[in-house]
């Protein structure tokens, strides 16, 4: 019985010793997408393509501290945009004929992660930097019709957080 306790509080030790070295860490947030609008847009149609520039992403982390300012795990991202708008187009008999059109966005990451920081160290300033490689999946929906594609993506990011404290 004393062997079986020992062993539990050996195992207990170890498990709270690796508890505190991952983190799980969520963030929310105002997005944009930045690629240039062709200039050969309609008005209509470019004010349309703006609502689906910006968006809400969230995003969460889950991470591994391999050692002091080293982390590794994985993470999952959302984008999401949406917008409607009243369209007009010319039919080959000259006929104007128009429609109410709205298309939903999304754009999903998930991969590992490998990130860098200086969170430990007391310094006034602290910075995060994280480097991912993963799937990035993309869905798109205008009324009935469902765009859906899949491509691999690598991508880099870095926070550098502002406060007094």
């Amino acid at each position: 019985m004393i062997k079986k306790l020992i062993a539990l509080s050996v195992f207990s030790i170890s498990v709270a010793s690796f508890a505190q070295k991952i983190s799980i860490s969520p963030s929310v947030g105002y997005a944009w997408r930045l690629a240039k609008t062709s200039a050969n847009l309609s008005r209509d149609q470019k004010e349309y393509l703006k609502g689906l520039k910006s968006g809400v992403n969230f995003d969460v982390a889950l991470r591994y501290e391999v050692k002091t300012g080293l982390l590794i795990g994985f993470k999952y991202s959302n984008y999401s945009a949406s917008t409607s708008g009243r369209f007009s187009v010319m039919d080959n008999m000259g006929n104007v004929v128009s429609a109410n059109v709205s298309t939903k966005d999304n754009i999903n990451f998930y991969g590992p992660e490998v990130t860098l920081t200086n969170d430990a160290h007391d310094t006034k300033h602290k910075l995060f930097m994280s480097a991912a490689l993963g799937a990035m999946t993309y869905t798109s929906k205008t009324e009935n019709v469902k765009g859906k594609g899949t491509t691999f993506w690598s991508g880099t990011g870095f926070c550098l957080p502002v406060s007094d404290q």
